[in-house]
């Protein structure tokens, strides 16, 4: 549920996980966890990361863990965020309307999947252009 992109704009990927069950929090939480490991995989670091979710934000950078559902996640995000020096801002929710369009893709029909750029549909490219410049972007919701 979020798009990887380069200081340029130009999408690297994009990805989808569903989620049967649970909150707006483990759901960005997860969103981040998955983009920062594709990152890594493909070699696509140094990384901001933006996100919508302020209360996401601030578990992350005063590591709250909060409820044991997300404890988890909110450990792997950080050794991953120190591992590609990885900075994490909050974005605007309008400033996010491609990775709402992945995610909301992704909650109706139940989809795990990782897009490449030639692959995205139904995402203009005005849309998915990056809003960072300090090197590859993760647009996670």
């Amino acid at each position: 549920m979020g798009i990887i992109r380069d200081s340029t704009g130009h999408v690297h990927l994009a990805y989808q996980v569903a989620l049967c069950i649970g909150t707006s929090v483990l759901a960005e939480l997860t969103a981040i966890w998955r983009g920062l490991e594709l990152t890594l995989t493909h070699g696509l670091a140094p990384l901001v990361v933006e996100v919508d979710a302020t209360v996401v934000i601030l578990l992350l950078q005063f590591r709250i863990f909060g409820k044991w559902e997300v404890q988890h996640l909110i450990t792997r995000i950080v050794r991953l965020q120190q591992l590609l020096v990885a900075d994490i801002q909050h974005i605007f929710r309008e400033a996010n309307g491609a990775a709402d369009h992945i995610a909301n893709e992704a909650a109706s029909l139940q989809l795990n999947r990782v897009l490449h750029h030639n692959d995205i549909t139904g995402v203009s490219e005005e849309v998915a252009a990056g809003f960072g410049n300090n090197g590859t972007t993760l647009g996670a919701d």
